[in-house]
């Protein structure tokens, strides 16, 4: 009988040692535990994008001793989407000008970052200088904004492709003098220097 007793009292305490390990993770043994974010912080190349342009921002975050956390994934937020909008992966587009701010949201802790959006140049210069090319090779501009081509001593000239809607009068050959030329329609104008063989340049008007 005493026998029998002890028999049992050690099924027992063995039933409840398995019960106590499962309670508490397995003791730690094979357990796992989530990290905890504390911290959401956005990085991007810069705190303006002009309109029409993108930019990526990126999202990263950390637990309460600073480390990283990976593995999740951010949910993003424009505060304002007639100013600039933002992707699922975190591309922001610009649309209007003005102040908007973007948030990205990772297992519930959020953090944000304010962005100006601005509008493209009225103007632009582009050096046609001593050798052959054309410096910027592309400038934007908004529609009915000018481009000014500023020739050096050597000869150059400014010839578009196409004929296409707003596309402005060529120039002919030019050294030492700088000519303008306004963009009255949203496109892109490719160009080149017909003395030049490679000397191409594109003015893209939003």
């Amino acid at each position: 009988m005493e026998r029998q007793m002890q028999m049992r009292l050690q099924e027992f305490s063995g039933f409840a040692i398995i019960l106590l390990l499962s309670a508490c993770g397995d003791g730690g043994i094979g357990g796992t535990t989530a990290p905890v974010v504390t911290t959401v912080s956005i990085s991007a190349p810069s705190t303006t994008v002009a309109v029409g342009g993108s930019m990526q921002l990126t999202a990263s975050a950390t637990d309460a001793n600073g480390n990283a956390v990976t593995g999740m994934t951010a949910t993003w937020v424009s505060s304002n989407q007639v100013v600039a909008t933002v992707s699922t992966s975190g591309v922001v587009s610009g649309v209007a000008a003005g102040s908007v701010t973007i948030t990205a949201t990772i297992n519930g802790i959020a953090g944000s970052k304010d962005l100006t959006v601005t509008p493209f140049p009225a103007a632009a210069t582009v050096q046609a200088g001593a050798g052959v090319v054309f410096d910027p090779l592309q400038v934007d501009i908004m529609a009915g904004g000018t481009v000014t081509w500023a020739f050096a001593t050597v000869t150059h000239n400014v010839t578009f492709s196409g004929s296409t809607a707003g596309t402005p009068a060529n120039i002919g050959n030019t050294s030492g003098a700088s000519v303008a030329r306004t963009f009255t329609t949203a496109g892109t104008f490719n160009y080149t220097c017909t003395l030049h063989a490679g000397m191409n340049g594109t003015v893209v008007v939003h």
